[in-house]
């Protein structure tokens, strides 16, 4: 069995992946803290962790989101996005099989 090499390149290429997949990590759960917090908390001081976690937010958006122009609620909006995505991998699927 062949043993890859830590040449200077592949420890820069794992370095910038690794800082790179960090400061995506680090963005999610930022926004996931950040819409934990009722509305006062989060005008008034961005760098705390809510206590305590407020999923109202979250309740609110399902329950009174609707976009005017097509008159659909977040969950319309989700079957939406799940309807796309099944039916483009179904086609996908399909077709692949045809090709091979």
């Amino acid at each position: 069995m062949r043993v890859k090499k830590f040449t200077p390149l592949r420890i820069t290429v794992f370095i910038l992946f690794s800082l790179y997949s960090a400061t995506l990590i680090f963005a999610w759960g930022w926004v996931l803290v950040q819409s934990l917090k009722n509305p006062d908390d989060y005008v008034t001081d961005k760098l705390t962790i809510p206590n305590p976690l407020y999923f109202k937010n979250y309740l609110d958006a399902f329950t009174s989101f609707n976009d005017p122009a097509t008159n659909t609620d977040m969950f319309g909006m989700i079957f939406n996005s799940l309807w796309y995505t099944f039916g483009s991998m179904a086609i996908q699927i399909a077709s692949s099989v045809c090709v091979a």
